[in-house]
């Protein structure tokens, strides 16, 4: 009996261990074998506190189980074929920011009027969801101690709404992603620049979801945040 619950123990560990460095499936199927192995194991107890406290950690290998499968549901690749519409960061983005309170964007590229209006829509997703905190990375953007420059005003706009905004300018910086807190990360490849240019009075002017799109390709992937 001690080496079956040692058995279990260690699949458990494992499966932390899978979670902390991404390997979600791994980690889904370490859990449900360590609470089978739970489960068996109680049944050879007698009813009282031992069995109970074994079938408790069993069922909470479970649920965590259970988590783990709507995790994966969510990082499925995120395909934009050239030309297409229908796309929006609510659509793309939307599930991963859920109880997320801490964001960082890392996107080269934040020295044009339209990159920087991206930035702010994104930026106001997050807002919906809740973030009370947003990082930049970038390499390139106006004038970082001119007030009136567009991540300044964003900044004190944020402020007035008691969310920190700050950024930081990093000279190399090629990759684009967003970390979230919760775990997630999206992998951008073009970051958030994927809408192509409309002339007012065209649709998708203001909804970008009408807007044709440059093709690209956005991956997700989770590791368990630490405690």
């Amino acid at each position: 009996m001690e080496a079956e619950l040692e058995i279990a123990i260690n699949l458990a560990k494992d499966a932390l261990s899978f979670e902390g460095s991404g390997k979600i499936n791994e980690a889904l199927s370490k859990y449900h074998s360590s609470a089978g192995v739970l489960m068996e194991l109680s049944k050879k107890l007698p009813p009282g506190e031992k069995q109970t406290r074994l079938m408790k950690r069993a069922a909470s290998y479970i649920l965590r189980a259970e988590d783990l499968k709507a995790i994966i549901s969510k990082l499925k690749p995120y395909t934009i074929d050239e030309d297409s519409s229908g796309h929006s960061y609510q659509k793309i983005f939307g599930d991963i920011l859920t109880g997320a309170k801490s964001v960082t964007i890392v996107e080269p590229y934040m020295d044009k009027i339209y990159q920087c209006q991206n930035l702010l829509r994104f930026v106001e997703l997050c807002v919906s969801k809740g973030v009370v905190s947003i990082s930049v990375r970038t390499k390139l953007t106006f004038d970082p101690k001119d007030p009136n420059s567009p991540l300044c005003k964003m900044k004190e706009s944020l402020h007035a709404r008691h969310i920190r905004f700050n950024w930081e300018i990093f000279g190399a910086l090629h990759d684009r992603s967003i970390s979230i807190d919760n775990g997630f990360t999206a992998r951008l490849g073009r970051g958030l620049h994927f809408f192509k240019r409309v002339d007012a009075f065209e649709v998708g002017y203001y909804d970008f979801s009408q807007r044709q799109c440059l093709g690209c390709d956005i991956t997700f992937e989770y590791s368990r945040p630490p405690k």
